[in-house]
This record gives structure tokens, C-alpha cells and sequence, in this order.
């Protein structure tokens, strides 16, 4: 406090702190720098009174506290028993009269109300409710829009049947003021009939009854998640299981409004997270395991009655095992276990083996697993009272098998008395995979098998139905997790445009179209995009085209209003068969086309002026055969021209090996690309020129030179990035920023740094603000683009706003940019890509110079983007006058001795990529570090958890007593990093309370810190530099960690599930 502050005059001890402890440790804190507290009240101050007065003073105080906390809990509760209201403030449907504490009946808010319920009644789920309520303008209570999770508060309060329940929630302690939702630890009041009902008692029983279907049955004081094991909605629920994975098969409706519709059943590991996880797995119509069901049956009672008398007997001794009792012990064993537990920790805690935050913390876990084991408890009791008695259930089981001999048709009561489980998929006796292998598992232990059942038992069409119905599968199958959906558009000559599309990676398509051998021609479009709008299908793909066939596009980007185009084009007779947004693009240029005689250019510019949001549009036109019509706004794109060809695509990379002669396309612009012919329009349709620019980059740098991967090479590839992004700003030993165009008078005028950026780039921001605060004294604030002008920044006129993007595309950092310039802020773009948006629009742009860089997962272009960012703080700390010119140069010797170091970290790999086989089954990964160590924890983060699925999370060490620390049990892999020296200590220190609490502690630190091998299980060195330039060095066994990780997994590491390299789409 720099000796500016003497005394702190409180008015008493009880307002000076929550209880004893506190006092006492802010006291001595104040005490340590020569500041006295003087408490009005009781006359103590204390740099001249001792403690003993002032202990004993704050224990009666707290002690008043906890008192008088017990008198108002004891007082509320005689107020709820009354049924008097406390704590409501209204709600939906009712106003509260404080005056007479009383509610009555809002009717403006109880036709609300009375909507959810007969919604919900009527068949409707929370979110149709939710979504039907937005779009008739209705908002919640509180102003906000109505979400599933708000309309299900509404159909769970008992305040609309004329009930109330008082005591939901309680307060742990006065003293924390913590409050949880009261689980049986309080008393809770139940009152009916207590004021005028909104909806009768009979509709909010029906909504409680279809809310408990909906929810597999759950029962009150069960675990959240637990279904109850007898109930289900339909036979095969929960009975049913995948033969080649383990996972359950969940219910399908296909076609259901067709004369194709059935009923199937699929593994929900394929369905949810993805094919190419359970591949071997197939939909199997339920009509198939009911006809095999009958089947099994009747081999069963064909077998003599030997066997049949001894199949009653195993299932008699199988019944006869009660296993609700068993559960019963084990949980009662369980609660005087806890209760033993938490009576030991109080003994402890009096007798000051245990310190109180360590007290509170464990006793609340305590009570917790406390609360749910005897909610366990009870709800087993339960089940054990309801069960029908041991002796019924045998003799229903004998009834069964001996009156129902020969079954016609499937019996749901036979089957859920004597089947325990299904098994849907395997192998045959060859060994071979069969999808539709059916086995049925009895309760008794005996089984039999039924193989190829589909064929055997589905009920069968033509051969046309058949390949009419295989097709419809495609359209309306499930959608895997994969979000890509790829085509291949080709037109040979003057024949019709040859479509043929496929829902997943390239590869599917290659397969499709024998690498393309298949479909000749002149002039084609191949596409692959994340799927936003419908599901990821065949119909759902691109190209989309026309209703008459004139028309056929691909888009990358978002329209926003297409809901409102599609409804205008319907009116006038067009007709949709897919979700996406894409389809009315097509169809509303296909409208203009025939409105403006069949010009291409007048279509689709007067389409551009109607359509709202991002696109990049490549069209085809059945009358213009080997002409590709293009328009963009904010989506990028880019075309090239070469030997008599012309290409278009939306990145650099994807055509460098065809040409590197490129021209970029502007926002609102199109053009009509023939053989080696390309004419740019703008939207009024007049012709404009463009020169091209020459990519300097070498075609081989888009290939992965031996490597496994691209990640791995771009990896080795970062010694060189960094020391040509270097060697470009530096002349004769010192900087020289003049292609950057930031001259010494601007630098000067700076008041404030705003860096805005996603991602990766978001962590050089990171990374960047401690070095430009430190070294130049400006102010730095750190910005997420995708947040940035939602919240309306205030900016000051004098403020500098640095963009950072590897593509130079980010829609979010793009916004950013144009935002900070309606404003007037000046602009400093870095990004990787000459002539990109981002460039193009910025004031200043600081080229990187990384080279293509392929893998979804970025390390040379943020390695670069560091660089860039040390730069600059370097070049405004000298002008600035914050460093002399001998210290600038020693700043810039030392970044020239980065690439060697980098190089020297890759090499020795070997370490690492044995350290991560051994947490490639890890569930969590927590990374920590204190100042720029915390930067380069975020981005060691980001690159575990995109290419391993690994959830890692990056915290500041000092926040881990603040709530995170609770996150650590047995077993978790916990990452230091240790390159500050001056905050070594601390985050060591933090590193031990992980490990007392079950942590296996990585260090990542420089050499000669040896002494971190006391503290952490294994130990990364990098070479020493600046504390500066640290983060350069740290994130290099991060990046390999994460590789690493990933490869032991069997992952595509270079295209990352749900990733794309460039996020051109808010």
C-alpha cells in the first residue's frame, strides 16, 4: 500500500469481518505493513491492544450472528408452517400484494400459463412450446426469451394447481450465506388449496404424468439421470443392446409420412456420436425383433419337456434372488459409513487436527453424499414394498410358458416376463459381421440366436420398393455426429449437369466416383462444408437446384432471412425438399433468371440485393455450359487462373499446386468464370478490373514432405516460420515497421491497445498484453471477436485495435475490424494471407510469414503471431521512451536466438511422446500458470481438448482456492507451467495443494530449475530466455503433448471432429 494508508477506522468488530478467523487474518495482514485497525465500538486499536480482547470481543460476535441467524430461520419456518409466503416475489400468472401477502391471479400472465399446459397436455414437447411462445412475441417474467428449461418451470410449479411447497432451497450457514436446494436437511412445508388456481388439478396431474414418461419414469429422490428399471415406454426400451459396441439401441420413426414408414431400432453410440465409432452397427425395423421374438419362442417350447421343467427350475432360483435387499444393506452399510465419516471430521475439527476452510469444505461433501444415498434408500424401499411377491411372479412366469406354447404374434407381456436382454448385431460361425444377428437373452441365463434376421423376417417389397425405400433411407437416416456433407457437380460439354453427393468426409465421395474417373467433364464444382442449416444428409448437401432443373449452386456462409425468402418463393409456386438455407439462394436466383430473360449476371446480382448474411456462391447454368457464375459477401473466396484453366475456391492452399496466380473477389461483387477467362461484375452488373497477385508461396509447402501429419510438419516447420517473420522487420540489427506503415508520431498518439481476436489468436492477445503493458506502458485490453461488438466496446479515438487472424477471413474478427473502424479507431491487422478481407480492410497489416498452414489445429501461425506481437511492443516501448536503443537490440538478439532454442525442444520428442501414451485414456487435464504462464496455459489447453476430445480446462494458479480446486479427486493430469521466475514459487506452491488432493503433476519449466522434480511426477525443460519470450518456447511441448495424445487415440489429427480451419460463419 506504499505507506499511503495509516489507520482503518471500523465501526465494530462484526462489521469488519464474517467471523473470528477472518478478523484475525486481515488483521495481522494490516499489522504486517504498520496499518492500525481501530474498532469505534469497542475501543481497540490495534497496533497498541493485543489480540486476546479482540479474539474473545469477535467471538461473541459471531456467536450473536449465528444466534440471530437461527431465531430468523426459526421464525421463517413457523411463518411457512403457517402458510404464510417467504421469499416470493410473483411469478408468471401471479402478482403479489406485499401489503397483504397475499397472490392473486395476473390473467394476462395465466393465458400464458394455461397455453403451456394444454400445449404440453395436448402432445407438445417444451421446446415447441418454447419456440411457438417466441414467435407470437410472448416473453418470460423477467423479459427474456421463453427456453425449454423456462417452460418446464412452469409445468413443474405446483403454485398453478392452487398448492404451494414452501422451503425449497436453505441457507447452510450464516456465516458463508451459501444456499442449496433443500434435499430433506430442513423442513419443507407442503400447503394445498392455498390460493386460486390458474390450471385444475386434473391437467397439472396429466403434465406431471407425461413429464414422467418423458423422463423414463424418474421418481423423486432418485439420481437425476437413473431411469427406474421396470418402466418403459415401449417393449424393447432399455432391453435392447448393440452386439458389435455395448450401447443401448434407441427408437427410430423413418418415413412417417409415407407409405414407406416403419419403425426401427439403432445403436445410439452410432446415431450420437458418430458412425465411423460403432460402423458395423445397422437400424433394424422393430417389426423384425418381434417376428424373431415369436421365433425364439417357439424353439423354445419345441425343445421336450425335460428341458422345459429344468428352464422353470433356473428361473425359479433366478427369481428367487432378491436383489432389492442386497441394496438395501449395501446403502444402509453406506449412510453410517458417511455418518461415522462426518462425526470422525467434527471430532478432528474440535480437536484442531483439521483447519475450518478444510472442514467446510469436506463436511458439505459429506452431507451431500449423505442426502443422495439415503434418497437412494428410500427409493429402493419403495420398490421393494411395490414388487409383487416372489411366489406371483414365478407363477405368472410358468403361466406364460405352459398356455402359450405356439405364439402367432408378438406378445409384449410374454416377452418382458422371461427376457432379460437383446442383443442386436455380431458374428456369424464364419466369423463374418452380421448387423442383423438377433440374440435373445432369458432370464435364466439360457439364450439362442436367430441370424440375418431382416432378411428372414422383414416383410418384404418388390425390388423397386426396395431401391426406392434405400434411397429414402439416405435422406431421412439419422445424423451422425460428423457435420460434413460433400458433392461433386459436373457438366461435360452441352450434357445436362451430372449431380452425385455424399454425407461425410471427401473420402465417401472418392468412393462414390472412383477418384472422380466416373464423371468426365469440362466444367465442374467439388464442395465440402460444415452442414448449419438441416441435418448433415443427402438431401441436406450441395449443390441444390432449381425445381426446373436451370439452376445449380453451392454456398458457403449463413442467410439470415431465408425464412422470409422461402415463404415469398412459395407464393409464387416453388416448392422445397431440403432445410437448408443454400436451396432458396438457388431458387431465388432462379426467379430472376426467368424474370430478366436468362441472363446469369442480372439473376444473380438482383438476388444479392434481396439476400441478407454471409455467401460465397459458385452457380451453374443449364443454358451456359461451361461458365461458372460466382458472388460473395463476407464468406471468403478466391479464383485463379492458369495455362487456359480457371479455379475458384475458398482458400489459398486448395489451388496452389495448380496455380498461384490469384485474384480476390470483393464483397458484393461476382464474375463469370470460363476456360482461363474470368469477368468481374459489380452489383450494379457493371464490368470491373482486377489484377491478379502472385502467391509467393511454394506448392510443396501444402504437402506433408514424409511427415504422418501436417500438424507434426507444421510443428517442425516453426524454427523457420519464426525467424522469416523475424528476418522480415529487421534491418542491420534493428526494427524497421515501415511496410507496416506504423511511423513514430502515430505510435506516439496511442493511448490504448485493443486486441481482438478467436481462438488461438485470442491467446497471442493473451500472451501479447503482459509484454506490451510491461515493456511499453500502454494499456492493453484483451477482446474475444465473437463478443466484441455485441457489447458495445467504448473506445477511445486514440486507441489502436490489432485483428489477429491466420486466415485474414474470421467472420467474427472481420465484424471486429469493421466495427473498431466505424468508430474510428485505427486498425493493425496480423494475418498469414496476403490479400485476404482482413488485410484488404485494415489500416496496417503486419504479414506473417508461416506458409500454408493445413492442419485445422494451428502452432506456426500462432508461433508467427507471436512473434508479431513481441515486435510490436518492442517498436512502441522505444519510441515511447520506455527502453533505450541498447536494450531494444538486446531484446532482438535474444528473439533471434528463438528458432535454434524451438528447434532444440522438437528434437528431443521422444520423452514427451512416451509421457503422453500414458494419458491417452485421461478424462480431464487441467493446465495452470500465473501471468504469461496463464496465457500459455490457454492455448496448451485449447490444443489438448480440439485434436484429443480430452476436456482439459486452463486456470490461473491463484484462482484455484476460488472454487476450481474443488474440480480435483485421484488421478487427474495437472500441467504447471513455471517460465516467470519472479512467480515460480507461488505456482509450485499451487501445484502441491493439487497434489495433496490426489493430482499427477506435470512441470513445465526452464533448465536449471531443477528442484521442481521434488513437487511434479514428470518434468519438461525448455531453454532459458527472456520471461518475455517465454511463451514461444513453453507452447512447443504443449503443441506435442497434445499431438501426441491424440495419435495414441487413433484420432484425425489434422481435421478435428466439428473443426474447420477457417471459421468464416459467426
Amino acid at each position: 500500500m506504499d505507506g499511503k494508508i495509516d489507520l482503518i477506522i471500523a465501526k465494530s468488530i462484526p462489521r469488519f469481518a464474517r467471523n473470528t478467523l477472518d478478523t484475525l487474518k486481515y488483521v495481522r495482514m494490516l499489522k504486517e505493513r504498520n496499518i492500525a485497525v481501530y474498532f469505534e465500538v469497542e475501543k481497540i486499536n490495534t497496533l497498541k491492544d493485543g489480540e486476546f480482547l479482540m479474539t474473545i470481543l469477535s467471538s461473541v460476535a459471531q456467536q450473536e450472528v449465528e444466534n440471530t441467524s437461527a431465531y430468523v430461520k426459526k421464525g421463517l419456518k413457523m411463518k411457512m408452517k403457517r402458510g404464510e409466503l417467504v421469499g416470493f416475489q410473483g411469478c408468471m400468472g401471479y402478482d403479489y400484494d406485499v401489503a397483504t401477502k397475499s397472490i392473486s391471479i395476473n390473467e394476462e400472465g395465466a393465458k400464458v400459463v394455461r397455453y403451456i399446459f394444454e400445449r404440453y397436455v395436448a402432445g407438445a414437447g417444451s421446446t415447441m412450446i418454447a419456440r411457438e411462445l417466441n414467435e407470437q412475441g410472448i416473453m418470460t417474467i423477467k423479459g427474456n426469451p421463453w427456453v425449454s428449461s423456462s417452460v418446464m418451470g412452469i409445468i413443474n410449479n405446483e403454485k398453478y394447481k392452487g398448492d404451494i411447497l414452501l422451503g425449497k432451497t436453505f441457507t447452510v450457514d450464516p456465516i458463508s450465506k451459501r444456499r442449496l436446494e433443500n434435499l430433506g436437511e430442513e423442513d419443507r412445508y407442503y400447503i394445498h388449496d392455498h390460493h386460486e388456481p390458474i390450471i385444475s388439478e386434473e391437467m397439472f396431474a396429466r403434465a406431471q404424468e407425461i413429464r414422467s414418461r418423458r423422463n423414463g419414469n424418474r421418481k423423486h429422490g432418485v439420481t437425476p439421470g437413473k431411469r427406474e428399471k421396470f418402466s418403459r415406454q415401449y417393449a424393447f426400451s432399455c432391453l435392447l443392446e448393440c452386439g458389435f459396441c455395448g450401447a443401448n439401441l434407441s427408437r427410430r420413426r423413418w418415413h412417417s409420412n409415407s407409405k414407406y414408414k416403419k419403425t426401427i431400432w439403432q445403436c445410439v453410440k452410432a446415431t450420437k456420436d458418430g458412425k465411423r465409432f460403432c460402423p458395423d452397427s445397422k437400424g433394424i425395423p422393430e417389426q423384425v425383433i418381434e417376428e424373431a421374438f415369436v421365433e425364439s419362442y417357439r424353439m423354445l417350447c419345441r425343445d421336450n419337456k425335460d428341458v422345459l421343467e429344468e428352464f422353470l427350475k433356473r428361473t425359479e432360483k433366478a427369481l428367487g434372488e432378491n436383489s432389492v435387499e442386497d441394496q438395501l444393506n449395501k446403502l444402509q452399510k453406506k449412510i453410517d459409513n458417511l455418518s461415522y465419516k462426518r462425526k470422525k471430521l467434527l471430532d478432528n475439527y474440535l480437536s484442531g487436527i483439521v483447519e475450518q476452510d478444510i472442514y467446510e469444505e469436506t463436511d458439505v461433501s459429506l452431507k451431500t453424499d449423505l442426502s443422495n444415498a439415503k434418497a437412494k434408500l428410500e427409493y429402493f424401499q419403495q420398490q421393494a414394498d411395490e414388487e409383487s411377491s416372489l411366489q406371483k411372479r414365478i407363477a405368472d412366469f410358468k403361466k406364460a410358458l405352459s398356455h402359450n406354447e405356439v405364439l402367432e404374434e408378438f406378445d409384449r407381456g410374454i416377452f418382458e416376463s422371461i427376457i432379460e436382454k437383446v442383443i442386436v448385431g455380431g458374428y456369424d460361425e464364419n466369423g463374418e459381421k452380421d448387423p442383423y444377428k438377433i440374440t435373445f437373452i432369458y432370464k435364466t441365463g439360457f439364450k439362442n440366436e436367430i441370424g440375418n434376421a431382416k432378411e428372414r423376417f422383414d416383410k418384404s417389397k418388390s425390388v423397386g420398393d426396395k431401391a426406392k425405400e434405400l434411397c429414402s433411407h439416405i435422406v431421412n437416416e439419422v445424423k451422425d455426429v460428423c457435420s460434413y456433407v460433400s458433392d461433386n457437380t459436373v457438366r461435360d460439354g452441352e450434357k445436362d449437369i451430372e449431380i452425385i453427393k455424399a454425407k461425410g468426409r471427401l473420402k465417401v465421395l472418392l468412393e462414390k466416383t472412383n477418384a472422380g474417373e466416373s464423371v468426365p467433364g469440362m466444367c465442374g464444382i467439388g464442395h465440402t462444408r460444415w452442414a448449419t442449416h438441416g441435418e448433415p444428409s443427402e438431401v441436406n448437401a450441395h449443390p441444390h437446384v432449381s425445381d426446373n432443373g436451370n439452376v445449380a449452386a453451392v454456398h458457403n456462409g449463413i442467410l439470415q432471412n431465408s425464412q422470409e425468402l422461402k415463404e415469398k418463393l412459395l407464393r409464387r409456386g416453388y416448392s422445397f425438399y431440403s432445410s437448408t438455407d443454400t436451396e432458396v439462394a438457388v431458387k431465388l436466383v432462379d426467379y430472376y433468371y426467368q424474370k430478366y430473360g436468362g441472363s446469369p449476371v442480372e439473376a444473380v446480382r438482383h438476388a444479392m440485393v434481396r439476400i441478407r448474411g454471409s455467401y460465397a456462391l459458385a452457380m451453374m447454368f443449364r443454358d451456359y455450359p461451361e461458365e461458372i457464375f460466382v458472388a460473395r459477401k463476407d464468406s471468403p473466396m478466391i479464383l485463379g487462373v492458369e495455362n487456359g484453366e480457371s479455379y475458384i475456391a475458398s482458400d489459398v492452399p486448395a489451388i496452389l499446386k495448380y496455380t498461384r496466380n490469384v485474384y480476390y473477389i470483393g464483397n458484393l461483387e461476382l464474375a463469370c468464370v470460363k476456360p482461363g477467362e474470368i469477368t468481374f461484375y459489380n452489383l450494379d452488373g457493371e464490368e470491373i478490373e482486377k489484377e491478379p497477385k502472385v502467391i509467393e508461396w511454394d506448392a510443396e509447402a501444402a504437402e506433408k514432405a514424409g511427415f504422418e501429419h501436417f500438424m507434426m510438419k507444421e510443428i517442425h516447420e516453426q524454427p523457420k516460420a519464426v525467424a522469416d517473420t523475424l528476418n522480415s522487420v529487421i534491418r542491420e540489427g534493428r526494427l524497421d515497421l515501415t511496410e507496416i506503415g506504423l511511423d513514430d508520431e502515430r505510435i506516439r498518439s496511442i493511448s490504448q491497445v485493443y486486441i481482438v481476436a478467436c481462438g488461438s489468436a485470442y491467446h497471442v492477445g493473451m500472451a501479447a498484453q503482459y509484454v506490451i503493458e510491461d515493456l511499453a506502458g500502454l494499456p492493453v485490453r484483451v477482446e474475444l471477436a465473437s463478443e466484441f461488438r455485441y457489447r458495445k466496446p467504448l473506445l477511445d479515438s486514440d486507441g489502436l485495435a490489432v485483428i489477429i487472424s491466420q486466415s485474414g477471413e474470421t467472420a467474427d474478427s472481420l465484424a471486429a475490424l469493421r466495427e473498431c473502424k466505424e468508430k474510428g479507431i485505427r486498425t493493425l491487422a496480423i494475418v498469414n494471407v496476403v490479400g485476404s478481407s482482413i488485410a484488404r480492410e485494415a489500416d496496417h497489416v503486419f504479414y506473417t510469414l508461416a506458409g500454408p498452414e493445413i492442419s485445422v489445429a494451428t502452432t506456426k501461425a500462432y508461433s508467427t503471431q507471436l512473434i508479431a506481437s513481441y515486435v510490436l511492443a518492442l517498436q512502441m516501448a522505444l519510441v515511447r521512451g520506455k527502453i533505450s536503443e541498447e536494450q531494444c537490440e538486446s531484446y532482438i538478439k535474444e528473439l533471434k536466438t528463438l528458432p535454434d532454442k524451438i528447434g532444440r525442444i522438437i528434437e528431443d520428442k521422444e520423452r514427451l511422446q512416451w509421457f503422453a501414451s500414458k494419458q491417452a485414456n485421461a478424462k480431464d487435464i487441467f493446465f495452470i500458470g500465473r501471468g504469461i504462464d496463464y496465457a500459455i496455459s490457454l492455448e496448451g489447453s485449447l490444443k489438448m481438448k480440439e485434436i484429443s476430445y480430452i476436456h482439459s480446462e486452463a486456470y490461473a494458479a491463484g484462482e484455484l482456492k476460488h472454487g476450481t480446486i474443488s474440480l480435483i479427486e485421484d488421478g487427474p493430469l495437472v500441467i504447471g507451467v513455471l517460465t516467470q521466475p519472479e512467480l515460480y514459487e507461488k505456482t509450485v506452491s499451487n501445484m502441491v495443494e493439487c497434489r495433496s488432493r490426489g493430482a499427477y503433476l506435470m512441470g513445465l519449466t526452464t533448465f536449471g530449475n531443477y528442484n521442481i522434480e521434488d513437487t511434479a511426477d514428470f518434468t519438461v525443460y525448455i531453454p532459458k530466455t527472456d520471461p518475455h519470450f517465454a511463451t514461444s518456447l513453453a507452447v512447443i511441448p504443449l503443441q506435442l503433448l497434445g499431438y501426441y495424445v491424440s495419435v495414441n487415440k487413433g484420432l484425425d489429427v489434422d481435421k478435428p471432429r466439428n473443426l474447420a480451419k477457417s471459421v468464416t460463419v459467426e
